[in-house]
């Protein structure tokens, strides 16, 4: 964990952001200067669908997650229990080519 973009940035290979939509932003602006060119960005919904998150990010590959795969529920204090993880989750990409990769990163993941 840390508040340091560029620490946050180095060596990845796959960027999902698991935040608010209205973060999503700021985050961005502050995270994608210190990512190799071929780093996939992405989030867990939020309002990407069919075109950059960002100006300047069009040569960038991006994709969204439409939900999180599992159902969970926020127990007291800072713990949740996962009831369940749902079968299929739609992703969306660009280019719509990386689709199939991405797919295969994020499966890997959550393996």
């Amino acid at each position: 964990v840390t508040t340091d973009p560029e620490a946050a940035a180095e060596g990845a290979d796959l960027v999902i952001l698991c935040l608010p939509t209205f973060l999503h932003d700021s985050v961005l602006r502050a995270v994608v200067p210190f990512l190799r060119p071929e780093t996939p960005v992405g989030a867990i919904g939020g309002g990407w669908w069919g075109k950059p998150p960002l100006p300047g990010m069009e040569s960038r590959c991006f994709f969204v997650v439409e939900t999180l795969p599992w159902a969970c529920r926020v127990d007291k204090g800072h713990t949740a229990t996962v009831l369940g993880t749902k079968a299929t989750v739609g992703l969306g990409s660009s280019p719509a080519s990386e689709a199939p990769m991405l797919c295969s990163l994020v499966s890997a993941l959550l393996k």
